[in-house]
């Protein structure tokens, strides 16, 4: 009986496998669709030059890599997996999707590419693994049935602490000063005005630093906190210091996530299926999440000749992987990095006279030189060249294993939409800034001290 279960599990596994592996299958063709049809306007006519060949290419290397990532998912089925998928489809895939349409994408830069994501599954799939335990898996329950499986489980909010309520009351009293003293408590009623707003800030240093802090990292959690225990006036309260402080420093990215951790609660607290629904269903509707709101943006464009959110989606998706490119043909015949222009600047001088965001931006504003910063495969490549490809997506690995630990493997709202936060903020910084101000060991810290310790392991 037993047997029959678990070869009733395997065969379930092998079509959820399958299943994900169309889903990233669709979401890429619908990219490549959106952007030909419609966000290739951002690009420039300059830097469009399709190639046949290189997309067919292109095609292969990605079906291969999809494979791996949906049987790491499905196999493992626990928070590291689930956001490693995440982040690929929103800073991998745009990297398959440029190359042979873009003309800043070499053949060099895309076979480190496929390197480092290969790498990076790898790891997710077989390294650090978390400790396994005997359970009672979803589907096999009925029968009463034991698997030896990784333990992952949908469990309900941690019940917020007095101590989080005095720190959130710190942090909205910060915002209250931050809004006055910089923004005269404006509130920005059109995105227009963002870049004037952004240049005309100055702060100092330190003052910058709680900022980012107050901003990027705390009220987000806060956020996160609010909705996943139905606190939502409070929910609502935060978010209104956050539109305080976007009306500062015009950052858009960070009232996104707003969006982002919304969409987290509301797709894990569906009513699909059994309880203890598979992970791989959540990780499935997310994906098809953005791809119709990519469909749907580009109907509209096509039916009022607006762009609506396509701009923004298209900063998303394909602007961080055409930086990283822009990093590899800058750095691919000079001299590498070697972290002298992150931790290391303090010590020895860059080789560069100019911060390599600047030498790499190819864009100059009404306002002044953009800034092209990078994170992930881009910082990889620029501070150590291939070594950097190899090594970098191993310690990323461990850091979402640590986080995945942290939180006991629980998946829910609150590991995932803060497990996104950091990942998503990888994406555009360099490691060590990540590490110290994007929020990572705020994060980890926090977590231990409010969330871990009530997260309790249903064991046999």
């Amino acid at each position: 009986m037993i047997k029959s279960v678990v070869n009733n599990y395997k065969h379930s596994k092998s079509q959820e496998t399958f299943w994900l592996w169309f889903v990233l299958i669709a979401y890429k063709y619908i990219i490549d669709y959106v952007f030909d049809n419609g966000m290739h306007v951002f690009s420039g006519a300059g830097n469009l030059a399709y190639d046949y060949t290189r997309i067919f290419v292109s095609w292969l290397l990605y079906i291969v890599q999809t494979l791996l990532i949906a049987s790491a998912v499905s196999e493992r089925a626990n928070v590291s997996s689930i956001l490693y998928m995440l982040l690929f489809c929103v800073n991998g895939v745009g990297f398959y999707s440029m190359f042979g349409r873009m003309t800043t994408h070499q053949d060099g830069c895309f076979v480190l590419v496929n390197l480092f994501w290969l790498v990076f599954t790898l790891c997710i799939h077989f390294g650090f693994s978390t400790s396994k335990k005997k359970i009672y898996d979803s589907r096999a329950k009925s029968q009463n049935a034991l698997l030896n499986t990784t333990k992952t489980k949908l469990f309900k909010a941690i019940t917020i602490k007095k101590s989080e309520f005095l720190l959130f009351a710190f942090v909205a009293l910060a915002s209250v000063w931050l809004s006055g003293k910089y923004g005269g408590f404006r509130i920005i009623t059109s995105f227009d005005d963002v870049y004037q707003y952004r240049m005309d800030l100055d702060m100092p240093t330190l003052v910058g630093y709680a900022f980012r802090f107050v901003s990027g990292v705390f009220l987000p959690y806060f956020f996160v906190r609010f909705v996943t225990n139905k606190r939502y006036f409070l929910a609502v309260i935060t978010l209104v210091f956050a539109v305080l402080l976007f009306s500062i420093d015009g950052l858009k990215t960070n009232l996104v996530l707003y969006a982002v951790v919304l969409v987290f609660h509301f797709v894990i607290n569906l009513n699909i299926g059994p309880k203890g629904k598979p992970v791989t269903r959540i990780a499935s509707i997310l994906i098809l999440g953005i791809s119709v709101f990519l469909i749907m943006n580009l109907i509209g464009y096509k039916l009022s000749g607006k762009y609506l959110f396509l701009n923004e989606m298209y900063r998303v998706l394909i602007i961080p992987p055409n930086i990283a490119a822009r990093y590899y043909n800058f750095i691919q015949p000079q001299e590498a990095l070697l972290l002298r222009e992150s931790i290391m600047r303090a010590f020895f001088e860059s080789p560069y006279d100019r911060s390599i965001s600047y030498l790499v931006s190819t864009t100059v504003t009404e306002y002044g030189e953009a800034v092209a910063n990078t994170g992930m495969f881009g910082d990889a490549y620029a501070n150590f060249k291939i070594f950097g490809v190899i090594v970098y997506p191993i310690i990323y690995t461990f850091i979402l294993k640590q986080w995945e630990k942290i939180n006991k493997n629980h998946v829910d709202s609150f590991s995932l939409s803060i497990g996104f936060i950091m990942i998503w903020n990888a994406i555009n910084i360099s490691f060590f800034t990540w590490l110290l101000t994007g929020g990572v060991l705020v994060y980890f810290i926090i977590t231990a001290l409010f969330i871990s310790k009530d997260r309790n392991r249903e064991q046999l």
